[in-house]
């Protein structure tokens, strides 16, 4: 917020996915597979759209309103320099706001998301498998609460994971599965900038 005070939308979600974001980026520039600085890397998030439908769809309905709530495009020459961090943090938090807070309402274009996934390069894009707001470790089918919850489609998609933490109120846990060399860079690099 001291850098960027006109920011329009901070939420733990984004500064974490941000900060994720940028390190995974710099860990791959850190092993030599980054690619071209001007090549585009994409963020995809979901968000849950029950109560932002007019009208609202109650919390209890089974079905499925999620929809593309972050689409997001940067050249990694941003994400990796010095600040790449708040520039992803900026990114994110203004495409969240525009998609989730349109006063033409959150289905707005949705005939055209799948033809604009298309463009998006896999191994250039990270996605968010969970949510914080889901606490998967309160989930009981008559064992007890889980031991530890990971989504295990990371390991192929490349996406990051967050759910709500096991034994902090409030907490989040945040999964990753790269690559040693990658993983090992990320490790630095994350340590480092925090």
């Amino acid at each position: 917020m001291a850098k960027r005070p006109g920011l329009v939308h901070v939420s733990t979600f984004t500064v974490i996915c941000a900060y994720l974001w940028a390190c995974m980026v710099k860990s791959k520039a850190a092993i030599g597979e980054e690619g071209d600085e001007d090549d585009p890397y994409h963020f995809v998030c979901a968000g849950d759209t029950r109560a932002r439908l007019d009208p609202p769809i109650p919390a209890t309905y089974f079905g499925n309103c999620v929809v593309a709530a972050c689409i997001v495009t940067v050249n990694c020459r941003k994400l990796v320099e010095d600040e790449g961090f708040i520039f992803a943090a900026v990114a994110i938090g203004e495409d969240i706001r525009e998609r989730l807070y349109n006063e033409e309402g959150v289905l707005k274009d949705a005939e055209n998301w799948l033809s604009g996934g298309k463009e998006i390069m896999r191994e250039r894009t990270v996605g968010v498998a969970g949510s914080p707001k889901f606490n998967y470790y309160d989930i009981n089918f008559g064992w007890g609460k889980p031991k530890k919850f990971e989504f295990v489609s990371i390991d192929i998609t490349g996406a990051m994971s967050l759910n709500g933490c096991r034994d902090l109120d409030g907490g989040i846990e945040v999964s990753l599965s790269l690559p040693k060399a990658q993983m090992d860079a990320f490790a630095t690099i994350f340590a480092g900038v925090l």
